[in-house]
């Protein structure tokens, strides 16, 4: 006699299939080594790098073959800075140009929508708040900026982390909500294309996935990316000796597998020099099928000077 199937199995059965050839992501980043050499990395003219900006995330445009590079001063308050670069294979490269140093921009969460012909970024608000910004990159003397709100009372006024989906399909974004047992690092999906036509610019009951992600002091989220329907979160600080992980998700919220702690480029480095993820994206800059998962690193010190370098998640 054949035995029936629960509709709770099925279901989970068919999850698991159709999330097979994205789990294969979870695998990136299991041959990269402490020798690894990084796919890019970003210099700055000689007074940025006098002023010590600091490096907090990146985009790529891989229809344009750029790379934009997201830098914070050290003034308070504190004012970000935007550097295009041509994305140049295995090399490095100073800006193409710079969009000027603003305080509308918020310090983290650089990531790229393409509208059509037009491409837009979002990053987080400035400060602590509960809010996004989506502008244009510009080289003029202002950046006009639209700003959303994502997140709403139970939340803390927090520096929000947000990517756009590969795809342009999901805007995704990482808060603190107070809990009972403490504040706890929270995810929401949002569907892109709904906060662009909603008619208010508070879309914080527009998401449509919330979950729970690692809340440690000494793992702070760092990085933010989406394929399909696949988010990738790394964690991190600048303690050269601590660990730093990337942890894959479902779009719901199902954790499918991660990379215990990214190590590319640390052989060899001084004593004393930090080592601290900052970033991640998708982009299909190489051969294969499928975009891979890029993160930057930045190491150094304030006196003896900084990397900014961007590798491959293999």
């Amino acid at each position: 006699m054949k035995k029936a199937i629960s509709r709770r199995t099925f279901n989970s059965a068919l999850l698991s299939f159709l999330m097979a050839p994205y789990v294969e992501a979870a695998s990136f980043g299991r041959k990269n080594r402490g020798g690894e050499r990084p796919y890019f990395s970003m210099r700055l003219p000689s007074k940025y790098n006098a002023m010590d900006v600091a490096f907090q995330s990146f985009t790529i445009d891989d229809r344009r073959n750029t790379i934009y590079g997201q830098f914070v001063t050290r003034n308070y308050p504190s004012q970000t800075i935007i550097a295009k670069y041509e994305l140049i294979p295995y090399g490095e490269g100073l800006p193409l140009s710079m969009q000027p140093a603003t305080e509308v921009i918020g310090h983290q969460g650089l990531t790229l929508e393409h509208s059509g012909s037009e491409a837009w970024m979002w990053a987080a608000a400035p400060g602590r708040s509960r809010d996004v910004v989506r502008f244009k990159y510009s080289t003029s003397g202002s950046v006009d900026v639209k700003r959303y709100t994502l997140f709403g009372a139970p939340f803390i006024p927090f520096a929000v982390t947000v990517t756009v989906s590969y795809d342009n399909k999901w805007l995704i974004a990482v808060s603190r909500k107070r809990g009972p047992s403490g504040s706890m690092n929270t995810v929401r999906v949002f569907n892109l294309e709904a906060v662009l036509n909603h008619p208010s610019q508070n879309c914080s009951q527009l998401f449509e996935y919330e979950w729970s992600i690692l809340t440690k002091p000494g793992l702070p989220v760092q990085g933010l990316a989406c394929y399909k329907d696949v988010v990738a979160i790394s964690y991190g600080t600048s303690k050269a000796a601590a660990i730093k992980p990337v942890v894959y998700f479902s779009i719901n919220g199902r954790e499918l597998g991660d990379i215990p702690d990214i190590n590319p480029g640390k052989d060899n480095l001084p004593a004393r020099w930090s080592y601290e993820p900052e970033g991640l994206c998708y982009s299909h800059l190489e051969g294969g099928n499928e975009p891979l998962l890029y993160i930057g690193v930045t190491t150094g010190r304030a006196e003896t000077g900084r990397t900014r370098e961007i590798y491959a998640l293999k």
